[in-house]
C-alpha cells in the first residue's frame, strides 16, 4: 500500500471530524496523522522515504565511457 496524495485528501476531509484520517490509531484524525502521512509520503505503510529517493551516482568509469569518444571527436577536429 502506497502513502500518496489520495491520502492525504482523506486525512484532509477527516481532520477534526471523524477517525478516516487516523494514521496513528488515537480514534480521530488530527495534526500527529498529517505528520505520519508526511513522514510516510510515496512509501509503502512504514517503509522509508530516503530509500525510495535514492539516485545512484553513475561511476567514474562510466562517465569516461561516454565522455572518451566525444572527447577523441574534439582532438581530432582541433588538429585539422
Amino acid at each position: 500500500m502506497d502513502v500518496d496524495v489520495d491520502d492525504f485528501l482523506i486525512w484532509q476531509s477527516a481532520f477534526h471530524r471523524d477517525a478516516n484520517g487516523d494514521a496513528d490509531y488515537d480514534g480521530h484524525t488530527d495534526g500527529d496523522d498529517l505528520l505520519a502521512w508526511q513522514e510516510q509520503f510515496g512509501t509503502g505503510i512504514g517503509g522509508n522515504a530516503s530509500a525510495s529517493l535514492t539516485i545512484p551516482e553513475p561511476s567514474a568509469a562510466g562517465l569516461l565511457l561516454v565522455c572518451a569518444p566525444l572527447l577523441l571527436a574534439k582532438a581530432q577536429k582541433t588538429r585539422a
